[in-house]
């Protein structure tokens, strides 16, 4: 089974503002093409791959801040 993640970082610029120097965000897609787990026979109580995610598609949200 295949899920497609995808995600960016950004810096931000630095002198714009004392509160922004130095921070970097990153975003995310996990699962972009939305794709339903495989079925695992294996797995009695729902018989889905227990790599998958039962969410399918979420996105992210990382802001990082250096001192």
């Amino acid at each position: 089974q295949h899920f497609h993640d995808a995600f960016l970082s950004y810096g931000l610029p630095d002198g714009r503002h004392w509160l922004l120097d130095g921070t970097t965000l990153f975003v995310g897609v996990k699962n972009v093409f939305n794709t339903w787990p495989a079925m695992d026979a294996r797995d009695s109580s729902y018989y889905a791959s227990p790599h998958a995610n039962w969410r399918l598609r979420s996105y992210w949200l990382n802001v990082r801040k250096q001192l």
